[in-house]
């Protein structure tokens, strides 16, 4: 009997347990859980609304303080004080971090809310409409991504953000028929083809061979075959060089490409010397607009064939010469007597020549 008056006593002497000390209970409080923290560093405007939301949902559910935007932690009829302190403590937190998350002009409309979960969804009211402006944005932009002076790695995660956001805005509806497994394949082989088109001409080789493949590969596979290409054509990059021309990192002056450029193609990263377009026109022997430009025209070394014989300057010559030998001529036998004639009476003003008789007959 006195041994269990001691347990009893020992049991009541220990403190009670407080259920909100457990990391996995919603009402659970971390020394970190400030109101002035951020947790996103991304702030909401009124162009980003999918990309913040995404971001703040995940830090909330790591915070386990999901359910007070998605309305699963509601105000219920509280049977104690505690439980609804609690509560208002907790809303008020997270009211805090969506507050801090936004920018300037969106705060003055969140903060006379009374709950997370109304601010939450005017929120998702107000911009989460799909934006038709910003979608034709987007699509310009990844119709316009190309490699040019990136690397194949920053040219594809450039690409597959835009790819990821223009999914964002445009989701494809759920079904149980099927057909969207068909529909995910076509969008893949349209962003395997927009990869590929993206890519510069020095990948045309390895392009080719991931075109003949069938069926096409998924855009991950591509990426790698032509990663591995790159490194396979290009020298390993040294992270601790500095290129002084387009100054970033792997590569210096004397192997940048970023400045050369095509004078055929108009293309950046190799010169004329190394461009595929112009060897393939060469190849079938033909001739470019451009080209046709380069090359001027040598009107002293061509004639004309096809032109047709009209009276010209030459054919006057002709004639003119002819007129001029005919009258020279003409005029020879009246020369030859005029000279005879001059010559005869020149014989006579200077007397009898040798052999002739003398005048005065002797």
């Amino acid at each position: 009997m006195a041994e269990k008056d001691t347990q009893i006593i020992q049991d009541s002497a220990k403190p009670e347990a407080n259920k909100y000390d457990n990391p996995n209970d919603h009402f659970y409080l971390h020394h970190s859980d400030q109101p002035g923290f951020i947790l996103v560093m991304q702030l909401l405007t009124e162009e980003n609304y999918n990309t913040w939301s995404r971001v703040m949902l995940m830090a909330l559910s790591i915070k386990n303080k999901e359910g007070f935007i998605n309305n699963t932690i509601r105000q219920l009829p509280i049977t104690s004080v505690k439980e609804l302190q609690q509560w208002r403590r907790y809303n008020n937190l997270v009211m805090a971090w969506l507050f801090n998350s936004t920018s300037e002009d969106i705060k003055a409309s969140s903060i006379y809310n009374e709950s997370a979960y109304k601010i939450w969804s005017d929120l998702k009211e107000c911009f989460s409409c799909t934006n038709s402006v910003h979608l034709f944005h987007v699509e310009e932009a990844i119709h316009d991504c190309k490699e040019d002076n990136m690397t194949i790695g920053a040219y594809y995660t450039k690409l597959k953000g835009f790819w990821d956001e223009c999914d964002t805005l445009c989701c494809i509806p759920t079904c149980t028929c099927g057909t969207v497994k068909e529909v995910l394949q076509f969008q893949q082989s349209q962003k395997n083809m927009k990869f590929l088109m993206g890519l510069n001409e020095a990948y045309a080789a390895v392009r080719g061979q991931i075109l003949l493949m069938d069926p096409l590969p998924i855009i991950n596979k591509a990426h790698s075959f032509i990663l591995q290409d790159e490194k396979q054509t290009f020298t390993p990059k040294n992270p601790y060089l500095k290129c002084g021309i387009c100054d970033k990192l792997g590569h210096t002056s004397e192997t940048c490409r970023a400045h050369l450029k095509c004078d055929y193609c108009g293309c950046k990263g190799y010169t004329i010397d190394v461009c595929r377009k112009l060897q393939k026109t060469n190849s079938a022997g033909g001739k470019s607009d451009q080209e046709k430009q380069w090359n001027f025209p040598s009107k002293v070394n061509h004639v004309n064939t096809n032109a047709t014989a009209t009276p010209t300057s030459s054919t006057l010559m002709v004639e003119q010469y002819q007129n001029l030998m005919t009258m020279l001529n003409g005029n020879k036998p009246n020369s030859m007597v005029n000279h005879v004639g001059s010559a005869s009476a020149m014989s006579d003003l200077s007397g009898p020549t040798i052999g002739e008789d003398d005048w005065d007959e002797n």
